[in-house]
């Protein structure tokens, strides 16, 4: 549902415990996204999510920090990891953080997959004011709600600015 002209990214996935309920849809997202990329592509992928202790957690797919091309066997293994971290939900929901994260990296874009409001600061219109400063234009930010976002218009309202004020585009994904 999105076009873009980039050719290199950073998929970040939220692994939070409601992401539980729309397993299939962030699986097939994720599918669809990777699914079309060949080795004109490079791509890193990036499960996030708070524990109790407030502690963030990200698990990557490329532990060297870089972004892989995607040859077909890349895609066969970004597919299997994306699978891996979909049978891991739990704990909370710290955008800001990944987000900080994904603009470390040499990429053109990063696509957020959420179905919840950021937990790791209190205003989302924060998080969208101090990543827009922190990206600085460098980067599209494209953003992805799953599951009945429909009825969370402040998830939709911070994802639609979020990717507004950096270059991206919004898409809502549901049943």
């Amino acid at each position: 549902g999105i076009v873009t002209e980039c050719k290199s990214f950073v998929i970040l996935l939220d692994m939070s415990g409601s992401m539980n309920e729309y397993e299939h849809l962030a699986r097939k997202t994720l599918s669809e996204l990777v699914g079309q990329m060949n080795d004109q592509y490079h791509c890193q992928i990036i499960g996030y999510q708070g524990d109790q202790a407030h502690q963030v957690i990200t698990t990557q797919w490329q532990q060297d920090g870089k972004l892989a091309s995607m040859s077909p066997s890349n895609v066969t293994s970004a597919l299997a990891f994306g699978d891996s971290l979909i049978g891991n939900f739990g704990g909370s929901t710290p955008t800001f953080h990944a987000l900080k994260t994904a603009l470390n990296y040499n990429a053109e874009a990063i696509f957020i997959m959420t179905d919840g409001e950021p937990t790791d600061m209190a205003d989302w219109r924060s998080i969208v004011h101090q990543i827009t400063r922190l990206n600085n234009g460098s980067k599209k930010i494209y953003s992805v709600a799953i599951g009945n976002y429909r009825a969370k218009p402040e998830l939709v309202e911070f994802l639609e600015e979020l990717a507004k004020k950096n270059k991206g585009k919004f898409l809502g994904v549901s049943d």
